[in-house]
């Protein structure tokens, strides 16, 4: 089954994740300090939810699978492929340091995933490569 699994368009795939941060950024924002918490646990389970699917992910028409029998993921593979992403959220929990720490080691965390993503040949990230999963796009919006 995994031959039939191409990978996703980049584009569709940053679009999505901007669209997860914008929602684990809304947690922050509006229920600190507990918010920053719910947005972290949002990010590090996200793909998991809707088989597959985090919202941002439902909304672009994306689905993240098992790469080695396309199945959904679950919500263990989910936090093992996202908990990089969910350090940087942490990183708001740091009076005077926040922003600094978000701009530098959070910028340079997605960076590296970027352009592991962009120069992989399979469209693998380093968090895909640590879950054995793939993003794909979803079969079920074909």
């Amino acid at each position: 089954m995994t031959t039939a699994l191409t990978k996703a368009d980049l584009t569709h795939r940053l679009l999505a994740r901007f669209i997860d941060f914008l929602i684990g950024a809304a947690f922050c924002l509006v229920l600190y300090p507990v918010g920053v918490l719910m947005g972290a646990t949002y990010i590090a389970i996200a793909d998991g939810l809707f088989g597959g699917q985090s919202l941002g992910k439902r909304i672009i028409g994306l689905r993240v699978v098992r790469a080695a029998d396309g199945g959904p993921i679950t919500f263990k593979a989910s936090l093992i492929r996202n908990s990089i992403y969910s350090v940087i959220y942490l990183f708001y929990l740091i009076p005077y340091l926040r922003w600094f720490l978000i701009l530098t080691v959070g910028l340079i965390i997605v960076g590296f995933e970027v352009y592991y993503l962009v120069v992989d040949l399979n469209g693998y990230r380093v968090g895909d490569l640590a879950a054995d999963t793939r993003v794909i796009d979803d079969p079920a919006r074909s």
